[in-house]
């Protein structure tokens, strides 16, 4: 008979019960053993208040090795890979999320698609006055449009999603290793107030989860190179940045390395707006930090790559949105397997 689990009144004896269970471990050639226990730590390390002791009684609860490399890879393959995927890796994906949305005819999901793109874009930048929010540079066009002015620095300033639009695309289907868990409940298990937030795939396109970044910045943003942490003052974000970002672009950030987030003064006939979600963006921070605290990024660039060359194998992904990416990217990433998944979301990053 099983003994019941000791039910933790604390964080500290919950954290120490997980680490002693990490420690116990024995690698047995399973799929990336060596990142197992470095990526649990910081997971522990790293998530918020809730997320941290859902996950660690996860950790003590895994009778065997076989089931805490479970729990491994469902945050690695439902958090750490979705982080990862902002460089255009499931071409067409934005394409067959419409289709699974909306039903839209064949020929008009393309059109849907970009009226989404352009309402997010243009909420985003007339939210952050047409300026990106670290620098302040403003965008060449909106520049123009005040007929150059000459003491206003200018730039091609683009409209991020702070929480990449691949989580979108873990649905139901994707087949997690702990079948009873889909992607986005494990996501609110790790991060309890995006649920809060009203985050989820439909919405993952709001003003809330979006920020006006010039185009160097942007770059260095999906490559998780950059992040915005609470100061604890409201609105008020400390810049950090990570390895490989550029030494060049390092005078672009504010002596201070501070940026206040503010709404623009309100005009006329003006919808309300709100800023970037401090949800969004403590989940973003904290997630940046365990990708580059464990060196999964390296680990998901090298699977990256496999997965390149085997989509080279098969002459490429369809333009229209037919290609069922699923059983290569889960090859290509996880080597977990030829499943039944449809995986219908993604995005075209550009």
């Amino acid at each position: 008979m099983m003994s019941v689990p000791p039910d933790f009144e604390s964080w500290t004896p919950l954290l120490a019960a997980a680490k002693e269970r990490i420690e116990k471990y024995k690698p047995a050639d399973r799929t990336d053993d060596q990142l197992l226990r470095p990526s649990l730590e910081a997971f522990l390390k790293w998530l918020p208040r809730g997320g941290r002791d859902n996950v660690a009684r996860d950790i003590f609860e895994a009778t065997s090795d076989d089931a805490l490399h479970q729990v491994f890879q469902n945050l690695l393959l439902g958090l750490a890979t979705p982080s990862k995927l902002t460089l255009g890796v499931l071409v067409a994906a934005r394409a067959r999320y419409e289709i699974s949305q909306d039903s839209p005819e064949p020929l008009d999901f393309k059109h849907q698609s970009e009226k989404k793109e352009s309402k997010f874009r243009d909420l985003v930048m007339r939210r952050d006055s047409f300026s990106c929010v670290i620098t302040g540079d403003m965008d060449t066009e909106a520049w123009m449009n005040l007929d150059n002015p000459i003491d206003i620095p200018y730039c091609t300033a683009l409209a991020t999603h702070i929480l990449p639009f691949s989580f979108a695309a873990w649905n139901k289907s994707l087949g997690l290793p702990d079948s009873r868990l889909s992607p986005w409940e494990l996501l609110y298990r790790c991060f309890p107030r995006l649920r809060r937030a009203g985050l989820r795939a439909e919405t993952i396109d709001t003003p809330l989860n979006g920020i006006l970044l010039r185009y160097n910045l942007q770059a260095a943003f999906k490559r998780n190179q950059i992040a915005f942490k609470s100061t604890g003052t409201e609105n008020r974000y400390e810049v950090i940045t990570f390895e490989g970002y550029l030494q060049q672009d390092r005078r672009r950030l504010p002596n201070s390395g501070l940026v206040v987030l503010r709404l623009p003064l309100e005009e006329d006939g003006m919808e309300e707006l709100d800023l970037p979600s401090p949800a969004i963006l403590d989940c973003h921070w904290r997630l940046v930090e365990i990708l580059n605290e464990t060196r999964i990024a390296p680990a998901l660039c090298r699977h990256f790559d496999e997965w390149k060359n085997l989509k080279k194998t098969y002459h490429g992904l369809a333009e229209d949105g037919s290609t069922d990416a699923a059983k290569y990217v889960r090859a290509g990433l996880w080597g977990v397997g030829d499943g039944d998944v449809s995986f219908a979301q993604s995005h075209p990053w550009t």
